[in-house]
């Protein structure tokens, strides 16, 4: 019992609950906003944390799937439910990009399955995840169990040993670090603002998600340089994030050249 109320005072859970109860609370602001039916817009952004949930924690099993395979390999199984449990605890970890994209495939399915339009869905969804990112970044900062290149100067976080996550973040202790996630959860508040602008401007106009998207990647991209943890997981030159940063980047650079190609073949 004491066990299972620490990890609910744990700091990444209670940030987390609190982006969700905040993300929640602007839903709530503009939903009066919407032409959409309310219920219809709760109905879709609890579908959406239920695909966060999923995607989050199947795209760090893919991260780390070549390791588990390993380990696996060099330590087989001995049944069939001790093979789950160690696959349970592989992908017990999360990952911001699997969320997003678990949460708008989520929503996808929703609007497909009810017929619904899916823009502005999508759109709300463009607003609530920055606000929910920021919460989440930190959370992480607060867990210890991400953390930035050593560094001493202005605003550096130092992490004691109390703050060890074995396996995640074993190399923290003693040493000052760059405060790479609070620096993302200030341009989560950033992309938070300028999405609700769009939105309450735009509402429809505009296919928010594809402009969140690429924006959050440009940011993604460039702040893994500042991390040094490796549990986000190292692939070749770059990160996995940047790879998929990268590979966002460039869907969404298709998708506005369909976008635009579509609407100027409307106006003739």
């Amino acid at each position: 019992m004491s066990e299972y109320l620490s990890s609910l005072l744990n700091p990444y859970f209670l940030t987390d609950t609190a982006g969700v109860l905040v993300s929640f609370a602007v839903l709530f602001f503009i939903s009066k906003k919407s032409m959409e039916p309310r219920r219809q817009l709760y109905f879709s952004i609890i579908c959406a944390l239920i695909g966060l949930f999923l995607g989050a924690h199947i795209m760090y099993l893919i991260i780390h799937l070549p390791g588990f395979i390993r380990e696996l390999a060099a330590e087989p199984a001995s049944s069939a439910g001790e093979f789950f449990i160690r696959l349970f605890s592989a992908a017990s970890g999360l990952t911001y990009f699997g969320g997003l994209f678990g949460a708008i495939a989520a929503t996808a399915l929703v609007c497909r399955i009810f017929r619904m339009y899916r823009r502005p869905y999508m759109n709300i969804l463009a607003v609530l995840f920055p606000i929910y990112q920021m919460f989440g970044r930190i959370g992480c900062s607060l867990a210890g169990c991400c953390y930035g290149i050593e560094y001493s100067g202005p605003l550096a976080i130092y992490y004691d040993a109390s703050y060890i996550v074995p396996g995640a973040s074993d190399n923290i202790a003693d040493l000052s670090r760059f405060p790479v996630q609070p620096l993302e959860a200030f341009f989560g508040l950033v992309l938070f603002f300028v999405m609700l602008y769009l939105y309450l401007k735009n509402r429809e106009a505009l296919p928010l998600m594809f402009i969140y998207l690429p924006a959050y990647s440009v940011i993604r991209f460039l702040d893994e340089f500042l991390r040094a943890d490796e549990i986000r997981g190292i692939w070749g030159p770059l990160s996995a994030s940047q790879w998929i940063a990268l590979a966002s980047i460039a869907v969404s650079v298709i998708f506005w050249t369909y976008f635009k190609r579509k609407k100027e073949a409307s106006r003739i």
